[in-house]
C-alpha cells in the first residue's frame, strides 16, 4: 500500500507547550513510528516545518531531532503549498492572526487553546471573522479519548 505524506507547519514550537506536547509527543512520535496505518492498509507519515521567532533554537531543534524544514518566515511557510496542515501553539495574543492567515492561505488548522469559531475562507481573507470564541480546545486525551479535560475520565488533565 502507499505512504501518504502530510506536511505540518508547526508554529510556536519554541516553547515549552509547543516543544514538549505537541513536537516531541505527538508528532515526532507519530513520525518515528513510520506514522499512521490507514484502514485500507497504507501509511500516514507526517512532516513538520517548524516554525518560530528565533532562528538560532529552531535550527537547534531542527538539528536534534532530524526535521529538515524551519524558518522564521510564517507567510512563506504558509505559501508552500506542499505544507498543506497549520499547527498553532504560538503566545496567545497573535493566534487570531496567525490562524486567519493560515486559513486564507487554504490550510487546514489545528490549534491549542481558544481561537475564532466561525472562519471561513472568506472572513479570513477579509480580515471580518465572528469575534466569537469556541467553547472547548482542540484538546483530545490520549488515554481515554476525551476532548473536554471536563468530561476526561482519567482525570489526566484535571
Amino acid at each position: 500500500m502507499a505512504t501518504r505524506n502530510v506536511r505540518i507547519v508547526m508554529n510556536g514550537v519554541t516553547g515549552r507547550m509547543g516543544y514538549r506536547q505537541h513536537l516531541l509527543r505527538s508528532v515526532l512520535a507519530i513520525r518515528d513510528d513510520g506514522g499512521i496505518t490507514l484502514p485500507d492498509g497504507g501509511r500516514l507519515q507526517v512532516e513538520p516545518v517548524l516554525v518560530g521567532r528565533n532562528h538560532a533554537k529552531l535550527a537547534g531543534i531542527a538539528r536534534a531531532h532530524d526535521v529538515a524544514d524551519f524558518t522564521t518566515d510564517l507567510d512563506a511557510a504558509l505559501a508552500d503549498e506542499s505544507a498543506t496542515v497549520y499547527f498553532d501553539a504560538p503566545a496567545t495574543g497573535g493566534r487570531r492572526k496567525t490562524i486567519l492567515t493560515a486559513i486564507a492561505a487554504g490550510k487546514h488548522v489545528s490549534a491549542t487553546g481558544s481561537f475564532p469559531a466561525t472562519c471561513s475562507r472568506r472572513s479570513a481573507r477579509a480580515g471580518t471573522a465572528a469575534p466569537r470564541r469556541a467553547a472547548a480546545s482542540s484538546w483530545t486525551c490520549s488515554r481515554t479519548g476525551a476532548t473536554s479535560w471536563r468530561t476526561c475520565s482519567a482525570g489526566c488533565a484535571r
